[in-house]
């Protein structure tokens, strides 16, 4: 048995029937046709049959049809990254990308140089003014719980700026802790995914390290792909890992509801809002159904409809572009609801729609209507908001432009505002971080430069 998810692999020798149940409606099934489940148990004993299974898996759309679909019971959500990361051990050069992509892109996203790119990306988009307004909580010493940012957050500033400055409102004491800033620091769940396997297990053991220099095993995440790769993910990959992982919406609801003081501190709004929460694949896959959900019903004068489509059944944003692209690529453009989460938050007469996840935010922003709404060209026919930026509104904390602007404003005052400034600064870090593959230049903290300089004059 090859290294990594070794209790999921025995879970499946010991326990799967073979009936092919959860594959029944699988996109890389009806393209290959090989049963994949009558092998599976000889794969991680032995890895026979691996060329096929590389074949099957080279097919797959992440569609993630099967993770729920077992009448064994079984929880199947660690299937893929296991067969992925099993393959990487087996072919060095092995990288995931969806079935429908050109293959040469799995290489490109299994690199390295990616992360390279993401770093850099963090480091520009991030003011360095405001990176060192929050040094203090950078500093390792004993705190109640870690605030761990995660990647993807730091791509959409407004929403990082406002989670922050809701974990100080609130009083909370945090450290904090930025994926892929100033060190190889991840959950490696993306890497996972995409098949490699020795450098996810580094940046996550890295995390680790640095999580437990604050003294504390309870890790706040705002990412829902690290919430479900540090609950789901991490325990398969580090036989000492016993952190306790919650997500954001759900610390804070928990919060508010022990301390009417700081429930106080919500204000009402100038419209009753009915919102429809868009569940996030990957954060209830993580466990977590109900945080959102018991924050936003404290939310003073507002209510939730729940979409047709929810929860464990959510809708996901990617399935639905990569389904689209190879047959009507041009719905994803022109269509009036080409992914229909839309519609349904419509249906259910919400007046907002929440995103849960930052990919799911960005990429409803960029195609949850068409490409006329997108740019600004028509109004969007219902608001997305992050549930973050909507808990800021009721805590009046200052509102800042995020991706929706920008793709409203090529160019504006200020610049930085703009969607041309978001742009130079992603082909900067493609020409520095992924095709020279350098890191950013690496910022001391205040922390650190103040014993620096203490040690110069002690000399």
């Amino acid at each position: 048995m090859l290294d990594g998810f070794y209790r999921f692999k025995e879970e499946i020798i010991e326990k799967c029937v073979e009936c092919g149940f959860c594959f029944e409606k699988c996109y890389a099934y009806k393209k290959t046709n090989y049963p994949i489940w009558l092998h599976l148990k000889d794969f991680f004993k032995d890895q026979k049959d691996a060329k096929n299974i590389k074949r099957f898996i080279n097919s797959c759309i992440y569609c993630k049809y099967h993770e729920y679909s077992c009448p064994n019971g079984l929880i199947l959500t660690e299937l893929l990254p296991t067969l992925r990361n099993d393959l990487s051990q087996i072919y060095p050069g092995f990288g995931w990308a969806p079935g429908i992509v050109p293959s040469f892109l799995g290489g490109i996203m299994k690199s390295r140089r990616l992360y390279s790119w993401w770093r850099y990306m963090n480091n520009l988009l991030i003011s360095e003014e405001y990176r060192e307004k929050w040094d203090h909580r950078r500093e390792p010493k004993k705190r109640e719980v870690v605030f761990f940012s995660g990647c993807g957050i730091q791509l959409l500033p407004d929403i990082y700026y406002t989670m922050l400055e809701i974990l100080e409102k609130l009083d909370i004491d945090f450290g904090l802790i930025d994926g892929h800033y100033n060190k190889a620091i991840c959950c490696g769940t993306v890497m996972f995914l995409l098949g490699n396997y020795k450098y996810g297990k580094k940046v996550l053991t890295n995390l680790v390290k640095e999580i437990k220099k604050f003294g504390t095993k309870k890790v706040i995440i705002h990412c829902s792909t690290c919430n479900w790769g540090l609950t789901q993910i991490a325990p398969n990959i580090l036989k000492d890992f016993d952190l306790e992982i919650i997500h954001a919406s759900t610390y804070i609801a928990d919060l508010l509801e022990k301390n009417p003081k700081l429930k106080k501190m919500l204000k009402p709004l100038n419209e009753k809002r009915v919102y429809a929460i868009h569940d996030s694949c990957h954060l209830v896959r993580g466990g977590d159904t109900e945080g959102a959900r018991k924050l936003f019903n404290q939310l003073p004068e507002a209510s939730i409809s729940e979409m047709k489509h929810n929860k464990l059944n959510a809708i996901c944003d990617v399935y639905c572009i990569l389904r689209a692209l190879p047959h009507r690529p041009l719905d994803l453009m022109f269509k009036k609801d080409n992914i229909p989460i839309s519609k349904e938050a419509l249906d259910g007469n919400a007046n907002v729609l929440t995103s849960l996840c930052l990919g799911c935010h960005a990429i409803q922003s960029l195609l949850g209507q068409n490409i006329f709404n997108t740019f600004g060209r028509k109004k969007r026919r219902i608001p997305l908001k992050n549930w973050t930026i909507i808990l800021g509104e009721y805590l009046d904390l200052p509102k800042r432009r995020g991706i929706e602007f920008w793709l409203k404003h090529f160019i504006t005052r200020p610049f930085k505002d703009s969607l041309l400034h978001w742009i130079l600064k992603a082909i900067k870090a493609l020409l520095f971080g992924y095709l020279l593959n350098r890191i950013p230049p690496i910022r001391i903290p205040k922390y650190l430069a103040a014993n620096k300089n203490m040690v110069k004059k002690n000399g």
